[in-house]
């Protein structure tokens, strides 16, 4: 039988009442979502608001507090670029939405250390009309 207690004893809310609205949140840390970077020369942090971006990626924590990660497709053919980085927290031009500001820095992306997960490599192989039957 409800009583309108919970398991722990603490009063539950009456039965078709309304929940209050959501209260706000606001995380302190450092933003983990940003946006890559193609830079053409050797210093990312000379105007990154100007470089082209592309895709998204997200930190992640870990020992050496460098992982992102992001789509197989968005590097998996990162030999043709010399330079690439990645910025957390971009915030986008609202008035020139190909450039913006680098809150938290630049930070380059070390050549032979961008790591693609096998199954897409394998799956990218495979002839283009085959993946559109299989799509049919």
């Amino acid at each position: 039988m409800d009583n309108g207690k919970s398991k722990d004893g603490a009063e539950s809310p009456e039965r078709g009442a309304v929940a209050g609205a959501p209260s706000h949140f606001e995380n302190k840390g450092v933003a983990t979502v940003g946006v890559f970077l193609i830079t053409e020369d050797d210093d990312p942090q000379s105007d990154p608001g100007a470089r082209p971006q592309f895709c998204t990626g997200s930190s992640v924590t870990s020992p050496t507090k460098s992982i992102v990660i992001t789509a197989a497709h968005c590097l998996s053919d990162n030999d043709r670029f010399k330079h690439l980085a990645f910025v957390p927290g971009w915030k986008p031009d609202p008035a020139n939405p190909s450039r913006g500001t680098a809150p938290y820095g630049v930070f380059p992306i070390q050549q032979g250390k961008v790591y693609i997960d096998g199954r897409y490599l394998t799956l990218r192989a495979v002839p283009q009309s085959a993946c559109r039957a299989w799509a049919a």
